[in-house]
């Protein structure tokens, strides 16, 4: 009996490696397998290729898918003549069978109604689209390729089904920049956002303070009024607080809207601000950046702060980290 189990324990002595082995052997081989199966391959279709003409072209924004899976979007250039390069378009994208059809819904002309649509084109809750234009649409600005100071429009579809191939749909212009006060050339920014009132929001580049050329860039907001809309300045960038928006803006739960601009700001190199209603209008704040993370305010950062480094050094870090001129507005701050 000693005898025997001490055989029993050898063997089990000598299996267990063995089967650790196995397993090792049995693990390098499914890999093995698993390796040598071929990675699932990407397809690339091109679904439309503009020709600079009716079609457009230089598409710059994205596109805006609708429910039924269409696509819309703009051409900075092509369409119409009248403008150095074509005055721009915007399009509808549909499946039909195996491939795409691209429909101009409209082409600009340059004058009244706008030239250089350079933002997307988005679905308003009427169902229109709504979009900018870079130029055209009355004013003396006059920018590179074009003249004029921007538009803000609506597209509306046609009020019966369609019974062609080629169906336009009918531009209105909501409002036509003077590149004063009110701001000028709407560019990259996607417009536009809708509050629940209504109201559409967004960014002209150009106009507004005359602390920068051409003016330092605007927040602007269009209000529905008497069939026609009424254009309010958000805020009005100065420079130190930013210069330039020519992104968009968005909106959080609270209401305060976001944005960023191309330059301006401490270091010249842009900025990220928060714009915050109150009954006195709507007041700039821009947060504070400690070690790579964004903080509302420099309360806020130190609190965080001091949960990483403790004690009365939080409050040291952050004062740190605002080496900026005090203007009225807290203005984004890089490093420690």
């Amino acid at each position: 009996m000693k005898h025997s189990k001490r055989r029993r324990s050898s063997i089990f002595a000598i299996s267990r490696p063995a089967a650790a082995a196995v397993v090792v052997i049995t693990i390098g081989f499914v890999m093995a397998v698993f390796a040598a199966q071929p990675a699932p391959c990407q397809t690339f279709t091109v679904l439309h290729a503009f020709s600079g003409g009716g079609d457009g072209a230089s598409p710059w924004a994205g596109l805006t898918m609708d429910q039924a899976g269409n696509f819309y979007g703009t051409t900075a250039f092509g369409g119409a003549s009248g403008c150095k390069g074509s005055c721009g378009t915007v399009f509808k994208l549909t499946h039909r069978g195996s491939g795409w059809a691209l429909n101009t819904l409209y082409s600009f002309r340059g004058g009244q109604d706008g030239a250089f649509p350079e933002a997307r084109a988005i679905i308003g809750p009427d169902g229109a689209l709504y979009g900018t234009t870079a130029g055209g649409g009355g004013g003396s600005c006059t920018q590179y390729y074009y003249s004029g100071c921007g538009t803000v429009f609506r597209l509306a579809p046609p009020a019966s089904a369609c019974k062609i191939a080629l169906c336009p749909w009918t531009e209105t212009v909501l409002y036509r920049f003077t590149g004063q006060t009110d701001g000028a050339s709407p560019t990259l920014g996607d417009l536009l956002l809708f509050d629940q009132a209504g109201s559409l929001y967004g960014t002209a580049s150009l106009g507004g303070s005359s602390n920068c050329t051409q003016g330092c860039g605007v927040v602007f907001k269009l209000t529905p009024s008497n069939g026609g809309w009424t254009e309010t300045t958000v805020y009005s960038f100065t420079g130190p607080d930013g210069a330039w928006p020519f992104g968009g803006l968005i909106f959080d739960a609270a209401g305060n809207l976001y944005g960023t601009t191309e330059s301006g700001g401490s270091y010249n190199y842009g900025a990220i601000y928060e714009l915050m209603p109150s009954d006195s209008g709507w007041n700039e704040k821009q947060p504070v950046l400690v070690a790579g993370l964004l903080f509302s305010d420099a309360e806020g950062a130190e609190d965080q702060v001091q949960d990483v480094v403790g004690g009365s050094r939080a409050g040291d870090v952050v004062q740190r980290t605002q080496r900026t001129v005090e203007v009225e507005q807290k203005h984004l701050v890089w490093g420690l």
